[in-house]
């Protein structure tokens, strides 16, 4: 019998894997033990369950006929702490409840920290789905699902809502319920995406003392969000003694008056800020005094993200003068994201230079960044949208920051004004790629590269490096003949000059082809947009982990790579006809 491993390590190990929900159900299996530490992890966002549901199908017809039973067996749990005088009121309405057998194994509402209620009502409208009775009452649903989540579940640290949310009554702010209401809630992400004269986000302004971390994000341009911008979002940045994170995002051009104002409370506890909004100077002279900040990410438009830049550099160029402030200093600031030009490139570097070579995560345009050999030392991550008529700069550059691991480029250009041999690009990087990079994207450049080129420069990188490379390419090749309907032709025709030329293994070599195509337009995943950099570009800081679910991935790459695979190896095993064959019987 092994060492059995220390329940801490076991704990840890349970923690890293909190995200990955197939792993976790299958560790429910292996012993008591194992069982009762995973039962609080799984059960801390029961509703990540809804999220890969709605994700990886087409409808929500489709969603129950293939996760219905999970999804409904995890609303019979919540139900079942139903009082029996609330049963009563729902068989009244027509809605039959499932009848409790036996208790529960585990007090499993307890471990709930994190509250989406956009979930819960898709939870909702999955069970419609089952039962056409129950149509007439979902916002009776939602409103009691809610009440019961919010007053049994004393360790709630995080909420989700939007303005669609129905809230039951909460606590008056004179109340003595108030003290033991949501004694952990920390965490407030809303949702704009319609326009409401009392925003329901004012609700929940007495519950917020304690909150450290506030997302207001607006999708649509006839939404709340210019309004709650100017009352409520300052009220609730006030009643906070003292935030940590805060993230804002718009579709249209917000008065950032009140924030940037209330904000100035919290300049000494402020660590994280996202703003994706057209803002003003305020906004920037704000963020000049927020010397403890750790991530600084900003642009003009949220949909942007993550390839944040967009093309119309006319509205990118912004000043920055107030970081250049003698007293300004982000000695702690790791991940800087910044979608813009500033009036004078100065002082872009000046804000490098004050960050003390602290940065590990630097996004933003190419004519930014000249000086990162010399402000940036510890970079490993590094996002650059460059155009072909960068590409002359380009070509000086010496070295990138010598412990770089991940490298993103990404364009929208194209090189038709360009007039040197475009792989002059691929050539050029592969001489300057950092030994320790084991991350690379290359945009869509490779587009006007030959296959050749492309296979020459992964050769060479896999003789330069000394790990496996993740590679992706995100395929949009044009059809080399108008009998290749699905346009499989160039992708096969590029996979198979990898694999020819060694430079595709299953074991040492990873290599990700994404291609725009007809049937991937079919992808319960994506509907084939997440294929195409141009409309929808890969999500670098969440690496890959998405992707790989995509069913394009699975249905039409991978398999298509280890049939290659398969069949080089064949062909490299069978016996010519001079090969002596011993016959083993």
């Amino acid at each position: 019998m092994g060492i059995p491993v220390p329940l801490e390590c076991l704990q840890a190990i349970f923690q890293y894997l909190q995200d990955d929900i197939k792993s976790l159900h299958s560790i429910l299996l292996v012993d008591k033990l194992w069982c009762v530490n995973v039962i609080p992890i799984l059960y801390k966002n029961p509703f990540i369950l809804l999220n890969e549901t709605l994700f990886t199908t087409p409808n929500y017809n489709e969603a129950f006929e293939i996760h219905g039973k999970n999804i409904l067996l995890l609303l019979e749990i919540y139900l079942s702490y139903l009082t029996s005088q609330q049963r009563l009121e729902w068989e009244g309405k027509g809605i039959v409840l499932s009848k409790k057998v036996e208790p529960l194994l585990f007090d499993y509402i307890s471990y709930l920290r994190i509250l989406p209620i956009p979930e819960i009502q898709h939870m909702i409208l999955l069970w419609c789905n089952k039962d056409y009775n129950i149509r007439d009452n979902r916002k009776f649903i939602e409103m009691e699902l809610n009440k019961l989540f919010l007053t049994k579940c004393k360790n709630i640290n995080t909420i989700l809502f939007d303005e669609s949310t129905q809230l039951p009554e909460l606590p008056e702010s004179s109340s003595s319920e108030l003290v033991n209401f949501l004694p952990n809630f920390h965490n407030l992400n809303f949702i704009c995406t319609k326009f409401s004269e009392n925003s329901i986000l004012e609700k929940i302004i007495p519950f917020c003392d304690e909150i450290k971390v506030l997302s207001i994000l607006g999708f649509g341009y006839r939404t709340s969000i210019n309004t709650i911008s100017k009352i409520i979002i300052p009220k609730l940045i006030t009643k906070s003694k003292a935030l940590e994170k805060f993230y804002w995002g718009g579709d249209i051009n917000c008065d950032d008056t009140f924030i940037s104002k209330s904000l100035g409370k919290h300049i000494n506890s402020l660590t994280h800020i996202e703003i994706y909004n057209n803002f003003s100077n305020r906004i920037i002279n704000l963020i000049s005094k927020c010397s403890n900040l750790k991530k600084l990410r900003f642009s003009n438009n949220f949909y942007n993200f993550p390839q944040f830049i967009i093309n119309n550099y006319d509205k990118l160029i912004i000043d920055i003068t107030p970081f250049t402030n003698p007293n300004c200093s982000f000695p702690y600031l790791q991940d800087l994201f910044f979608g813009f030009i500033p009036k004078d490139p100065i002082h872009f570097n000046i804000l490098l230079k004050n960050t003390n070579n602290s940065l590990k995560e630097l996004g933003t345009i190419w004519s930014n960044s000249i000086h990162l050999d010399t402000y940036c030392e510890n970079l490993n991550f590094l996002y650059l949208k460059l155009s072909f008529n960068d590409f002359p700069q380009f070509l000086n550059l010496n070295n990138f920051p010598s412990n770089l691991t991940k490298l993103i480029l990404t364009t929208s250009k194209n090189p038709f004004e360009y007039q040197h041999d475009t792989n002059e690009f691929l050539i050029h990087l592969g001489n300057i790629l950092p030994i320790n990079l084991k991350f690379l994207h290359l945009g869509m450049f490779y587009r006007f590269h030959s296959v050749d080129s492309l296979s020459k420069f992964l050769s060479k990188c896999q003789e330069k490096l000394p790990y496996p490379l993740e590679f992706i390419l995100p395929f949009n090749f044009k059809r080399p003949s108008l009998n290749d309907d699905d346009g499989d032709g160039d992708v096969n025709s590029l996979i198979k000059n990898f694999v020819k030329n060694h430079v595709l293994s299953k074991n040492s070599w990873i290599l990700f082809l994404y291609f725009y195509l007809k049937k991937c337009k079919k992808c319960y995943s994506c509907h084939g947009s997440l294929l195409d950099e141009e409309e929808n570009p890969i999500e670098p800081f969440k690496e890959i982990n998405i992707i790989k679910r995509c069913s394009c991935y699975k249905k039409h790459i991978e398999p298509f790579i280890l049939q290659e695979l398969r069949d080089e190896v064949s062909v490299i095993n069978v016996p010519s006809p001079t090969t002596n064959v011993v016959d083993v019987n």
